[in-house]
């Protein structure tokens, strides 16, 4: 049985690169920890008593065993915390600098950005008040990941600049290479692989020269990230055993794990799934001797993914599952909505389509709490699938409304997104045009600045030689200086005039924004105004019909005491239901909405008759078949078949719309 139809590779790809990237932007903070790992007095520490790490150790100390315990967020945070406290009993201003690191550094860890962002911008003004300037790069970096997350995009690399300056002043080898790194990043996840790619290679060379294991690791595994996106799987491939090589000669159980998740990715997108297995597994062995839920959890689903990909599908379950356990414990909602949806695709594939249900509906909950509409809509798109294979259509229809309504508030999102990223790049651009204005400016001044020490030059050995040359010349310098100021003055005028002109377009361009809002609204409210009085029509026809049928069965009780009453009420009923005097009111309202709808018609297709257009009229207004159909008083059956008539009178081809015809006329 073949799965391309619901799991294309190209999405299962996806997933695991983006669960990947989900975990790899707090990546720094680990390689700035782990000389923690090797320090000895951190094993002596952690086995003090609880009351003792609290309450009687130095802030160094609990700075060292938080770095201890970065893969357990509550106790971590909790000596972070208490270290950050005593230095702001004993107003030690560089270890409340580095308190905000740590905090700033382990909340963006776990995802948590508004804590993180608190404690980085905090770090950052006590860093730049009291000038520490390896807390200051560590925080301008930090802020990095969540200001792009915000799409404050030019502000985060403003950020990541700063820190690569003052980390070249600080001639700090280690931050420097860092810092590349997060510039290369910033520029992938623009989407601008050249300079992307250059960044990671200087950073990777800048590692290499200055013989920095951990942060050629780093820029490795970015590289990584990078070809996979570009689907570079072969240097991806190369990346990974580059990174294993390093891993492997610093016996590090934490970068070992992810070089051969790297290794993992990199064969399963080669499609060498028992390769990629292998890899996995390995990773998995090592990450299962630390508490790095979060690592945990995506080797689960990365394993998963391979059985499923390979039609395991009870292996895949198992590891599905595994990997919604500890994204339970880490309180992951996304990754644990993710699991549960991935399961019960699973169980939707066997046919097992009440298991499918249930996991899927679970699913829903946390895509809710996180309000991530891209997730719900492929939850309520599997769900339609699920209940139109179980046969119970009425809940796939239903599905299908729920679908449908998240798309609608993703493309939504997506416009506003498209709307953010265009202003963002409109200030971009100007701000770069000041620039290159300054730059030239700065030039020219420079060039004067050279042409008037020249020729004071010239006048000093001119003023030995000869005076009357020096009259010359000194009239001459008048002369140029005067020109130079009127320029001056007529390039300031000039200026003016350009400013004054750029307010009035915008003013005038601001009334016609005005003019065509009004003119929306206006169109709007007629288009309303036609929908009520077409549904007026239907209730009216609808009503007296009622009251006719009525009567007719009063007639047949007693027809000679009352025919010649009933005869007139007839007729007056008759009179309200008659359909062309109702159509008539109808089109002059509708040649007011769209006045040149019935001409265009007609024009065009001088064959239609006035049912046809009244039909077309209908269509236009966005009415279903079976509201004209008890407008028309037919049946739906009815209209379906007048509306193919009127397809084949007009001359569109089967593949055309009628609707979407008509909508464009």
């Amino acid at each position: 049985m073949k799965t391309s139809a619901i799991y294309p590779r190209k999405r299962i790809y996806e997933q695991i690169i983006l669960v990947l990237l989900a975990s790899a932007i707090p990546l720094f903070s680990f390689f700035h920890d782990l000389k923690a790992q090797n320090n000895p007095a951190v094993p002596v520490l952690s086995h003090l008593p609880e009351h003792q790490k609290l309450d009687h150790l130095s802030i160094d100390s609990l700075y060292k065993l938080g770095l201890s315990e970065k893969f357990n967020h509550p106790v971590s945070s909790k000596y972070f915390s208490r270290g950050l406290q005593l230095a702001l009993k004993h107003n030690d201003l560089l270890n409340i600098a580095q308190g905000h690191v740590h905090l700033g550094n382990l909340n963006l860890h776990y995802r948590e950005f508004e804590a993180a962002q608190k404690h980085f911008r905090l770090g950052c003004k006590i860093a730049k008040q009291h000038r520490f300037y390896l807390q200051q790069v560590d925080c301008l970096n930090g802020l990095g990941p969540i200001l792009i997350i915000h799409n404050e995009h030019q502000q985060a690399l403003s950020n990541y600049h700063r820190a690569l300056k003052m980390a070249r002043n600080l001639r700090n080898q280690a931050k420097i290479c860092h810092t590349i790194c997060q510039i290369g990043d910033f520029h992938r996840l623009q989407k601008n692989y050249a300079h992307a790619h250059e960044y990671l290679q200087k950073a990777l060379g800048y590692a290499r020269d200055f013989q920095l294991p951990k942060q050629a690791y780093q820029a490795l595994a970015k590289l990584g990230i990078l070809y996979a996106d570009q689907k570079k799987y072969q240097s991806l491939k190369q990346c990974g055993l580059d990174a294993l090589k390093i891993a492997q000669r610093l016996n590090d159980q934490v970068i070992l794990s992810r070089a051969y998740n790297l290794l993992g990715i990199a064969f399963f997108n080669l499609e060498q799934f028992d390769k990629a297995i292998h890899f996995y597994k390995k990773a998995l062995d090592y990450k299962l001797l630390t508490n790095d839920f979060d690592r945990l959890v995506i080797l689960y689903h990365n394993i998963a993914e391979v059985y499923r990909t390979t039609y395991q599908y009870e292996e895949a379950i198992d590891y599905f599952k595994k990997s919604l356990l500890y994204a339970q414990k880490r309180g992951d909602l996304l990754a644990s909505g993710v699991m549960l949806r991935n399961i019960g695709e699973i169980y939707h594939l066997q046919k097992q389509y009440k298991t499918a249900e249930d996991y899927l509906k679970q699913s829903q909950a946390p895509f809710d709490q996180l309000k991530s509409f891209n997730e719900l809509c492929t939850s309520y798109k599997l769900l339609a699938k699920n209940y139109e294979a179980a046969k119970n259509f009425e809940q796939a229809y239903f599905m299908h409304i729920k679908y449908k309504q998240a798309y609608d508030s993703i493309f939504n999102n997506q416009k506003s997104e498209i709307i953010s990223k265009i202003e963002q790049r409109y200030k971009d651009e100007k701000k770069q045009e000041v620039i290159s204005l300054l730059k030239k400016e700065n030039k020219l001044q420079e060039q004067k600045a050279k042409l008037q020490r020249k020729l004071r030059n010239i006048a000093l050995v001119g003023l030995g030689l000869l005076g009357i040359v020096l009259l010359l010349f000194f009239k001459h310098y008048k002369l140029r200086s005067k020109v130079l100021q009127q320029k001056s003055l007529l390039l300031e005028k000039e200026n003016e005039r350009h400013i004054s002109e750029s307010q009035r377009l915008a003013i005038e361009q601001k009334l016609k924004q005005e003019e065509n809002k009004q003119l929306r609204l206006e169109l709007d409210y007629k288009n309303q105004e036609l929908a009520t009085s077409t549904l007026l029509i239907h209730q009216k026809t609808s009503i007296l019909g009622n009251i006719q049928q009525e009567l007719k069965q009063f007639q047949q009780v007693d027809p000679n005491k009352w025919q010649v009453h009933l005869d007139n009420i007839q007729k007056i009923i008759k009179e309200n239901t008659d359909l062309e005097q109702e159509w008539k009111r109808l089109k002059v309202h509708f040649d007011q909405v769209h006045p040149r709808f019935f001409n265009t018609l007609q024009q065009q297709y001088p064959h239609l008759s006035q049912y046809d257009l009244r039909l077309c009229a209908y269509i236009r207004i966005n009415l279903t078949n079976k509201e004209i159909g008890r407008i028309l008083g037919v049946g739906f059956r009815s209209i379906q078949v007048a509306k193919f008539r009127l397809k084949k009178k007009i001359g569109l081809e089967k593949s055309q719309d009628l609707s979407e015809f008509i909508q464009q006329v």
